[in-house]
């Protein structure tokens, strides 16, 4: 009463992809099971706060186009606000301008009083009161 089961490596992988399969519909019926919970959840908010929902699609209109008016409202402004800037711009520059052209008045001016004073410190030195009596 020997008997011998003969087990072939086709069996084996036909074995190992039934199983497969099995664990996939598995996993297939638990995602399921998954998506309709939090489908049935989704539901349930929607119908708890269906009035609230229907508010505000009602009132998205009126906000939509109160914020268009304030964008208008804000562009028309950064336009005149421009102008006022660029003012700014050119008056700046022309004030740099002029403080540059002072600068160098102010540099030759400063020269020549330092020449004086280095002109006065000799004179003083050599033929000032002498202290001596």
């Amino acid at each position: 009463m020997n008997s011998i089961i003969a087990f072939s490596l086709k069996d084996l992988f036909l074995t190992i992809l039934w199983i497969m399969l099995i664990v996939l519909i598995v996993y297939i019926i638990r995602v399921l099971i998954k998506l309709h919970s939090t489908i049935k959840q989704v539901s349930k908010i929607i119908d708890d706060n269906s009035n609230n929902i229907n508010k505000i699609l009602d009132e998205s209109p009126g906000i939509a186009n109160s914020v268009n008016r304030i964008s208008e409202e804000v562009a028309h402004g950064m336009e005149a606000f421009r102008g006022s800037v660029d003012n700014v711009a050119e008056v700046s520059e022309s004030v740099t301008e002029n403080l540059v052209e002072n600068n160098t008045v102010v540099d030759k001016m400063s020269s020549i009083l330092h020449t004086f004073s280095m002109g006065k410190s000799l004179y003083d030195k050599y033929f000032g009161p002498s202290d001596q009596e």
